[in-house]
């Protein structure tokens, strides 16, 4: 638990202070979190905060491919935080097509 915390609320932010591929993860995990905090609090989610995310979202997956294509060794830590983002992303996106249908051909 403790490596967990120190890898969100130490290494990923250091990441995107160096990585405009780790800032755009970022951000759309912020804003997709925040779309998700007004939902879960029986607020109607803003939908210009879900197109924020996922604007950030397709930035991020863009730019992390590319460079998880090159795997230069100097981007290790980069390349680190981008798996955890895209992860995390993964799910985020998931949970909201299913709540909203959009995957009604996957059991």
């Amino acid at each position: 638990m403790v490596e967990q915390t120190w890898v969100w609320q130490t290494f990923i932010p250091a990441q995107a202070l160096v990585s405009s591929t780790i800032r755009h993860g970022l951000l759309a995990s912020a804003a997709i979190y925040l779309y998700f905090s007004e939902q879960d609090g029986g607020q109607a989610p803003d939908p210009n905060v879900l197109d924020l995310a996922t604007s950030h979202s397709n930035a991020f997956v863009e730019q992390s491919r590319a460079q998880l294509h090159r795997l230069d060794p100097q981007q290790t830590n980069a390349n680190l935080a981008a798996t955890r983002l895209l992860g995390v992303l993964a799910l985020a996106f998931y949970r909201h097509e299913r709540a909203n249908g959009e995957n009604q051909g996957m059991s």
